[in-house]
């Protein structure tokens, strides 16, 4: 509906789950780091087989993601500690799991910043409404950079240094 000159993968996206949850993980060593890491990772597993339901799609459907792990099962053992881990995933009660879902919102959000940045306004409305949903302190400030930060901002840090370097001559040359 925005047009399709942004694409996601599920496996982008999952990457960015991932490393927002190994970076929490490092900062609370209370938390199940494996547990964490495997809900994030396997969070959106279903949308290979069911797609992906965004929220104007759930008000006429939804996906059978249950389904979708317990025809996994059929074909793995492991398909069964993917159920339960999904189970629980869904269930939001263990605090990996609410943990998980922080770190969803701000991939959601780093893709909905890239929206923005490509002159989708609608996304400005999208991001605000992301950061609401998220619980956690630590999270809250840093979707407060995403939101206010300038994408570009490392890269041009990157080339003003460059340019002053010492690898570049100080003043124009002529090699004629």
């Amino acid at each position: 509906f925005l047009g399709n000159d942004i694409h996601e993968t599920i496996v982008e996206h999952s990457f960015y789950v991932a490393l927002f949850g190994l970076i929490i993980s490092q900062l609370h060593k209370e938390i199940d780091t494996w547990k964490l890491l495997s809900m994030c990772i396997i969070h959106d597993l279903a949308e290979v087989r069911c797609g992906d339901y965004n929220q104007a799609n759930q008000l006429y459907g939804s996906a059978n993601e249950i389904k979708a792990f317990e025809d996994m099962r059929t074909w793995s053992e492991v398909g069964n500690g993917l159920i339960n881990l999904f189970t629980e995933l869904q269930e939001w009660k263990s605090l990996e799991a609410m943990i998980f879902k922080d770190c969803d919102l701000l991939a959601q959000m780093l893709a909905e910043k890239e929206f923005i940045n490509r002159w989708h306004k609608e996304a400005e409305e999208w991001i605000e409404r992301t950061k609401i949903r998220i619980k956690s302190g630590i999270w809250k400030k840093l979707s407060d950079y995403i939101i206010n930060g300038r994408m570009s901002a490392r890269w041009e840090e990157i080339k003003n240094n460059i340019r002053t370097s010492k690898w570049f001559p100080a003043k124009d040359y002529n090699l004629d």
